[in-house]
């Protein structure tokens, strides 16, 4: 009998925080599925939950199980803030009306207070590597049983918007920066848009790559022809190389109506006015991040292959960037580690756009930086983890959210 065997990876340990929002749920579920990390990727999924949460999050995990997904090996309910060792993958999905900007003028909000307190809770205890005693432990029991090192996988940290980068970056100074990403809205929204605008289906467009500090501050370039089918003249001039004859004909346009001017004119306040309406809803943040772990994950699992796609990440100072601060930029993926495409590098209206870009991320920290600091001094620093027992007794339920140290 001839067998052909492979090796079992070990379990990947999934670490969810906030796991009990709509947004988190629907995204848990699809990571189970198994369409993020493989079929035959078994989960060890963590429940991140302060400790009054615990029988929700008890209740949501027999609902986990009751699902009987082919690849979930182990899941728990915890309210122990972890450690950068704990996880393979960490998932922040936020409270936060918009993910990408904060609202000053409502800082008193539950939900703001409450997701602000949880993130900062979880950044101070996350730490780039294991406790000096715990790294010898481990070699040492390695040792005994004569258990070969095996390669360990980058962990990788995603949220769903750009504050959680900016708290993070400001709180864990030892975390490696290149581990750390988010989704933007912005090609989905251009795209949404010409969708609109052309009456044809999102697939056809294509890719767009997309700079941006926030949802009002951005650019964007669309690969020409903006649709993929289309054909082009031989002859070029002025803005015809944005469509070819094919589409013009079909749709009555001529291509002063879609030359480059009104895709950085028109179609850019089209976009602004569509994220002023704020798409973060439950399902678009669960899409979102699933749809960028599946990008972060596939160069992991499949050699020599590249993806291309927009992210916020810790910026490395390409393409004018500021080094150190959080941004999107377009990304070149491959294995465990990404680099920023320099296709646009010479294209002297993206480094005018990205200057403009530089000075918002610049305000935003100047504003936000004084901000997440005094919140900790106020709330997390200063005060008891966990309230005192004559302090629970007088506090409504929807004001003792607490989480075990």
């Amino acid at each position: 009998m001839n067998l052909q065997i492979s090796p079992v990876e070990p379990p990947l340990r999934l670490l969810v925080v906030n796991p009990l929002l709509a947004g988190s749920k629907l995204a848990i579920s699809e990571i189970m599925a198994g369409s993020v990390f493989g079929y035959n990727r078994y989960i060890d999924l963590i429940l991140l939950v302060y400790c009054n949460e615990i029988s929700l999050a008890e209740q949501f995990k027999m609902e986990l199980r009751g699902c009987a997904f082919a690849n979930c090996n182990n899941i728990v309910v915890s309210s122990d803030l972890p450690s950068l060792s704990d996880a393979d993958v960490f998932m922040f999905i936020s409270n936060f009306k918009n993910p990408n900007r904060i609202d000053y003028t409502n800082l008193h909000d539950e939900r703001h207070f409450d997701t602000m307190y949880l993130i900062l809770k979880v950044a101070t205890n996350l730490t780039a590597s294991l406790a000096d005693n715990e790294i010898k432990e481990e070699e040492k029991t390695k040792r005994k049983k004569n258990i070969p090192e095996k390669k360990k996988e980058k962990p990788v940290i995603v949220a769903d918007g750009l504050i959680t980068l900016y708290i993070l970056r400001e709180v864990c100074k030892d975390l490696p920066s290149d581990i750390l990403f988010c989704p933007t809205p912005v090609p989905v929204v251009v795209r949404s848009v010409l969708a609109d605008y052309l009456k044809t289906e999102l697939t056809k467009f294509n890719h767009v790559h997309a700079w941006a500090a926030d949802d009002e501050i951005f650019h964007f370039e669309i690969e020409k022809p903006l649709i993929k089918s289309d054909t082009l003249e031989e002859s070029r001039a002025c803005g015809k190389e944005v469509m070819g004859n094919e589409t013009l004909e079909l749709y009555g346009f001529d291509y002063l109506q879609l030359c480059d001017n009104w895709l950085k004119t028109e179609l850019r306040e089209k976009v602004v006015s569509r994220l002023g309406k704020n798409p973060y809803g439950s399902i678009f943040r669960a899409s979102e991040i699933v749809r960028i772990l599946q990008y972060i994950w596939k160069p992991r699992i499949t050699n020599g292959l590249q993806l291309y796609i927009n992210l916020g990440v810790i910026s490395d100072g390409s393409l004018g960037s500021l080094k150190g601060l959080p941004c999107v930029l377009p990304l070149i993926i491959e294995g465990e580690n990404w680099n920023v495409n320099k296709y646009f590098d010479r294209d002297s209206y993206m480094r005018t756009e990205m200057k403009r870009i530089n000075i918002r991320v610049k305000h935003i920290l100047e504003k936000f930086t004084p901000y997440c600091r005094k919140f900790m001094e106020d709330n997390v620093v200063q005060k008891n983890f966990v309230p005192a027992e004559e302090d629970m007794m007088t506090m409504s339920d929807t004001t003792t959210r607490t989480t075990e140290v």
